[in-house]
């Protein structure tokens, strides 16, 4: 079965963005996001080893979901000028690996996701994967679409198809958009019902299956008083979440595998763009690119003997390149001395190898992820639901709103 790649490229950019360090070129140009994103999606090229590929985007504007409902993604902050400032370069990337773009305006990444995807599910022997930081699209999960999540948690499955979404959310994809008409999300700023929190929203998913059968009367009348109340009261809020939250299958636009088809681009454009951007440690994992790699590293070990990683004025990062061993003055006199003695220990582990002890990492790993995972078990059982640990607000909201700790001090 060939499989078709369906990236959002906001969410992917927004977290490559935040994950990478502030990297620059030799010229002082930021490429921090560039790199990350470019990294992950040859990531996954290589991971997922796709047939097709397409990038979709949000286009700035309001949506038909502002026109609903005027304060929707309203709390969110406006994106940093340094990321702004890197689109540009991401889309030649884009462009020179020859993968087709969609952006259209009135309509989210998402409703372009679920447009294409609907598209190819008429498509025999064809998988769909979509690559997103965004829980939205998984409404879309059924026997031929499955969503990436970057993971966020260790308990985080990353890979989400039936099976593994209802095991961790405990309702069926489709549900979601019930999920966030009862529970909100804070994320895009849907209101969701007041007084409703996850776990209640997902009791009343899986005893009534949506939010029209919620407010039945007959079945109004079978919850707690106070249930009864807060249901009654956010009613007009639940039925207008529910439909922020359902993504619009029917954008204009039109799927054509055959543009969307991967490897079928110019090698040399792209080498030529990514030593622009000085990404040499991606050329050789350009699809196609393996064979080159013998051939890039020797002469990598010509020019160079070693490339420590130094920070540059304002927190940038740049490469320093030192010739013969010898170090160049940019710390104290301690450090210098040190980066003298390590470089024959570092030059000789980059020409041999080093012996890594594989069952000893994948034991120490699976000790460290079952602690967590434990640990994250008692935090949700203290607190009463789940949340991502990763989310400042949402940390913010548990801590000080539910749990009511004092704050000693305001800190930045």
């Amino acid at each position: 079965m060939k499989r078709l790649v369906l990236v959002d490229g906001n969410a992917l950019l927004h977290r490559a963005y935040h994950a990478t360090p502030p990297l620059t070129t030799s010229k002082g140009e930021l490429i921090n996001a560039v790199f990350g994103f470019t990294s992950m999606i040859l990531k996954e090229l290589s991971d997922l080893k796709p047939d097709y590929m397409a990038i979709t985007w949000d286009e700035k504007g309001p949506t038909f979901r502002h026109q609903a409902y005027t304060q929707y993604k309203a709390t969110r902050e406006p994106t940093d000028n340094n990321l702004t400032s890197q689109y540009k370069r991401v889309h030649e990337v884009i462009d020179v690996l020859n993968i087709p773009e969609f952006s259209v305006s009135g309509y989210e990444a998402d409703d372009l996701i679920g447009t294409l995807a609907l598209q190819a599910k008429k498509k025999e022997n064809l998988e769909i994967i979509i690559l997103t930081g965004d829980r939205d699209i998984m409404q879309l999960i059924d026997s031929r679409i499955k969503v990436l999540m970057p993971r966020k948690t260790l308990s985080d499955v990353g890979m989400y198809g039936e099976e593994e979404f209802v095991l961790k959310y405990g309702f069926m994809p489709k549900q979601i958009i019930e999920y966030k008409a009862l529970a909100g999300d804070a994320s895009d700023n849907i209101p969701g019902v007041q007084g409703i929190g996850e776990v209640s929203a997902t009791k009343l998913i899986q005893k009534f299956e949506n939010i029209e059968k919620i407010y039945l009367p007959e079945n109004l009348k079978t919850l707690p008083e106070r249930m009864q109340k807060l249901l009654a009261e956010g009613a007009e809020s639940a039925v207008m979440s529910k439909q922020l939250a359902t993504l619009d299958l029917n954008a204009p636009i039109k799927l054509d595998l055959l543009k969307c088809k991967v490897s079928d681009y110019e090698h040399g454009n792209v080498e030529k763009l990514f030593e622009e951007l000085e990404f040499k440690s991606l050329i050789v994992r350009l699809p196609g690119n393996a064979n080159r790699h013998s051939e890039l590293v020797s002469e990598s070990q010509k020019r160079e003997t070693l490339k420590p990683v130094g920070f540059a004025q304002g927190g940038q990062v740049q490469g320093d390149e030192v010739d013969s061993g010898q170090a160049r003055m940019t710390q104290n006199k301690h450090t210098t001395e040190l980066d003298l003695a390590v470089t024959p220990v570092l030059q000789k582990m980059s020409q041999t190898g080093v012996l890594i002890d594989l069952k000893f990492l994948e034991r120490l790993g699976k000790e460290l992820k079952k602690k967590l995972i434990g640990l994250e078990r008692d935090i949700y059982k203290n607190v009463g639901h789940e949340f991502n640990l990763n989310s400042p607000k949402q940390l913010q909201v548990v801590l000080f709103d539910e749990l009511s700790l004092p704050v000693i001090r305001k800190t930045k």
